[in-house]
């Protein structure tokens, strides 16, 4: 699970990246403000507000992921070898399919 944050943790430079950009390259300028141009500009800028606001939550929800799965380590790490076999008598293996695919269940 330590490995998933670092994995989740070293995605955030490429949301900055994404965010420069959209920054840099989503828009259109020096076309005038006429016809065609003003509709285009308008156009491109909802799209660039939108991918904007959709990265800025995206680095969120990645951050927060990573915050979320490295204390999720940590409490696995301080669980003891007696809670984990509780827990492990806590559910059986059913199986599905005549493939030998199952799940677990609680008894």
């Amino acid at each position: 699970m330590d490995d998933a944050a670092v994995k989740l943790d070293q995605s955030i430079p490429s949301i900055g990246a994404a965010e420069s950009y959209v920054a840099s390259h989503v828009k259109l300028n020096g076309l005038g403000d006429s016809g065609l141009f003003v509709t285009a500009i308008g156009v491109l800028d909802g799209i660039r507000s939108a991918l904007e606001s959709e990265l800025a939550h995206l680095r969120t929800v990645v951050e927060a992921s990573a915050q979320e799965v490295r204390a999720t380590a940590v409490s696995y790490r301080a669980t003891d070898d007696a809670t984990a076999a509780t827990m492990d008598r806590l559910y059986h293996y059913v199986p599905t399919t005549m493939y030998g695919n199952g799940r677990q269940e609680p008894r």
